[in-house]
């Protein structure tokens, strides 16, 4: 079926399209692979930090699983990200990248971070798309889903198939949005060390929990095409301030090209 082809070419982008990027950056600045590999360090020190956040929250009942779209929730998995990433983005550049302070150590750091993102959530997508055809062509059994919920499976499978051709496109269309968002986060972080003004940090994490509990919010009024809509805009917002960080940026000095 035509969604199965679509959601293939969506998960294969979203593991090359950050791997391209990256090759492309080393290539045009002459970068080694470091700068590349503290960013997604960086990401998933973050996540051992994040994950078992919101676990804890969600068991002393701050956070209700039971409605997850609610508004306090999702400003609450909003700070817990802006939190975690961008304190784990602050120490990576500021202790591991101490001569990639400029706009080129703001693209590899931010690829870096957002790429390896991009390339956990291509590869659940691909393990996603197998199973969805195993359970299409050799049946829930295949998948060792117990008799009582086979039935359960069927629908979801169903309802998988409903969809347009073209909605896989938004989980490609997301991760694009979040790498430019992860460059636009990065900046501001670089910026917080450059200065030494911490409003910086404090405008990154305020930034990462607003665009992720707008998108969760706009997943619950409007669905998947309004999270996206919205999720775009504000991918625009942040390459309109970027602007004026990389002004900023690009006037200083670039460092030696073979630090990271």
């Amino acid at each position: 079926m035509t969604i199965y082809i679509i959601h293939g070419i969506s998960a294969f982008l979203m593991l090359a399209l950050p791997i391209g990027l990256v090759i492309a950056l080393r290539k045009r600045e002459n970068l080694g692979w470091r700068i590349f590999g503290i960013g997604a360090t960086a990401f998933v020190a973050s996540q051992v930090v994040h994950i078992p956040l919101n676990w804890g929250l969600a068991q002393t009942g701050v956070l209700d699983v039971t409605n997850p779209t609610a508004l306090m929730n999702a400003v609450l998995l909003g700070l817990t990200a802006g939190l975690c990433e961008e304190t784990a983005r602050f120490i990576a550049l500021k202790k591991w990248l101490p001569k990639r302070h400029n706009w080129t150590g703001v693209l590899g750091y931010g690829l870096g971070h957002g790429g390896i993102e991009a390339v956990f959530v291509g590869l659940f997508s691909t393990l996603g798309l197998i199973n969805i055809i195993l359970l299409a062509t050799q049946g829930p059994e295949s998948l060792g889903v117990p008799p009582e919920l086979q039935a359960a499976a069927l629908e979801q499978l169903e309802s998988y198939r409903s969809n347009p051709a073209w909605s896989p496109l938004l989980g490609l269309f997301e991760r694009v949005m979040a790498l430019v968002l992860h460059i636009g986060f990065t900046a501001m972080v670089m910026m917080s060390i450059v200065t030494s003004q911490k409003r910086y940090l404090a405008a990154a994490i305020m930034w990462h929990t607003t665009c992720n509990a707008l998108a969760v919010i706009a997943m619950s009024k409007w669905g998947p095409v309004g999270a996206e809509v919205v999720v775009g805009i504000l991918a625009g917002l942040t390459v309109w301030m970027l602007k004026d960080l990389h002004g900023q940026f690009t006037a200083a000095p670039k460092g030696e090209s073979q630090e990271a």
